[in-house]
């Protein structure tokens, strides 16, 4: 099977198809409803989705995709970053 790269070297700028996925990929992040994980962090929580997390970070990758408790439990308590930070990251 033969798939059209998504990356084009002589071109900066997103294709059409890639621009849809960024966005369907920022909707998917705010349904709440679908998330699989919770964040706790200074006393507040934040619903994400594993597969978000996974991708973007070799430390949850970790966390998430061995048997540790944070994937048993479907909640990750983060106490070394300000909740305001951790805010910023997951938007």
């Amino acid at each position: 099977m033969h798939h059209q790269s998504l990356y084009s070297p002589t071109s900066d700028k997103l294709s059409e198809w890639e621009t849809a996925l960024l966005r369907d990929l920022r909707d998917t992040q705010r349904k709440e409803d679908s998330c699989d994980v919770t964040i706790v962090c200074e006393g507040r929580t934040f619903r994400v989705h594993s597969f978000v997390l996974r991708m973007r970070s070799d430390v949850f990758d970790a966390m998430l995709g061995t048997d540790m408790k944070e994937r048993r439990r479907g909640k990750i308590k983060v106490t070394d970053v300000k909740a305001r930070i951790m805010e910023a990251m997951l938007s």
